[in-house]
């Protein structure tokens, strides 16, 4: 279903970590994949680290249908330059990689 989509529309209002829309990007460059705009609400933790991501505030009903319309109109040329930045970010930051960085975290204030 990710790769058939045209958005990723995640709007939670309260929200960890979550790697689903890592495998919206990931879905989209697959194979016949569509890669469509990302449209994050700002409490999920990931709109705040991917590159290109529309953010909203889902409590704000006026401004969430504004950033549906515009993530949907989104042209192609934009949505093409930012799904490359976010394969490059996804493909960066990997489990291992995060695994890592905690590591040395943890090293650092020890």
């Amino acid at each position: 279903l990710f790769a058939a989509a045209d958005v990723l529309v995640n709007s939670a209002v309260r929200h960890g970590l979550s790697l689903v829309a890592m495998e919206y990007v990931l879905a989209g460059n697959a194979v016949g994949g569509k890669r469509g705009s990302l449209l994050l609400s700002e409490f999920t933790a990931c709109s705040k680290v991917i590159p290109g991501v529309i953010r909203c505030n889902p409590w704000r009903e006026e401004d969430f249908a504004r950033a549906i319309v515009k993530s949907l109109r989104q042209p192609k040329h934009e949505q093409e330059h930012w799904n490359a930045e976010q394969m490059a970010w996804c493909k960066h930051n990997t489990v291992l990689r995060w695994a890592e960085n905690i590591l040395e975290d943890m090293k650092r204030v020890r």
